[in-house]
C-alpha cells in the first residue's frame, strides 16, 4: 500500500467562502483525501493528507482558480 503523505501548502486564500470552493473542487478530484484549511495561520495553510496525489496537480488546479499556492518543503 502507498505511504501516507501529508503536504502543507501556503496559499493566498483569506476567507471562508473561497476556502469552501477550493475544498469542494479538490474533493471532486480527490474524494479519498483529508483536506483542510487553517485561515488563522499567516500563510493561510492548506493541509492535504492521504495516498496517491501529486502536489504539482494541487498547485496547478488552484492556479487555474487564480489562487497562489506553494508547497512548503
Amino acid at each position: 500500500m502507498a505511504e501516507m503523505v501529508i503536504e502543507i501548502f501556503k496559499t493566498n486564500v483569506s476567507n471562508e467562502q473561497t476556502s469552501e470552493e477550493v475544498l469542494n473542487l479538490l474533493k471532486g478530484f480527490y474524494p479519498h483525501l483529508k483536506i483542510t484549511f487553517d485561515l488563522d495561520d499567516c500563510d493561510n495553510i492548506l493541509r492535504i493528507q492521504g495516498h496517491n496525489f501529486h502536489s504539482n496537480h494541487i498547485v496547478e488546479v488552484l492556479s487555474q482558480m487564480g489562487i497562489c499556492c506553494e508547497l512548503i518543503e
